[in-house]
């Protein structure tokens, strides 16, 4: 089950941002596990400042996060970048915030939101939301994927699509 919390919000460093948390709860080859990730955004125009991945220590500091106005199929970029600066590794780790739409229906497009996390430039995790967005401004999450790499080999991808 994927779910998101209410936002709350905290003062950092005299700025107003608001927190939210995702979790997923699953179940693989019958064993139960809980994963999650805390997203920090800037209350004004909500542009990600910060990511920490649950269960680690990794919190990924973003220097620049800009959220497109206006979307249309074929659009792609990145639209955020950032750096583990919350222990030893600073600089070695970081992160790749980019988005890609396409045609979905008449009514509706399909907008993937992929965030790339490298370690010492090399691939270790990729993780894909695509979300519905209708022509009347309504629309949510369809499906989330988690890719793990290791020395640049795939070697786990998980689909979770929401009912």
């Amino acid at each position: 089950m994927l779910s998101w919390g209410a936002p709350t919000t905290t003062t950092l460093n005299g700025v107003t941002y608001l927190i939210q948390r995702e979790s997923l709860v699953y179940s693989l080859n019958g064993v139960a596990a809980t994963a999650y990730l805390t997203n920090v955004y800037n209350s004004s125009d909500y542009s990600q400042y910060q990511s920490t991945t649950g269960g680690s220590t990794t919190t990924y500091t973003y220097s620049s996060f800009a959220i497109p106005a206006t979307v249309k199929a074929g659009d792609a970029g990145v639209i955020g970048q950032g750096v583990d600066r919350s222990n030893s590794n600073s600089n070695s780790n970081s992160i790749t915030t980019s988005y890609s739409v396409k045609s979905n229906d008449a009514t509706s497009l399909l907008v993937s939101v992929t965030n790339s996390e490298y370690a010492a430039g090399t691939l270790m995790h990729v993780d894909t939301t695509v979300y519905k967005v209708k022509t009347d401004g309504t629309g949510g999450v369809v499906s989330e994927t988690f890719q793990e790499y290791s020395s640049g080999s795939q070697r786990s991808n998980l689909v979770f699509t929401v009912n």
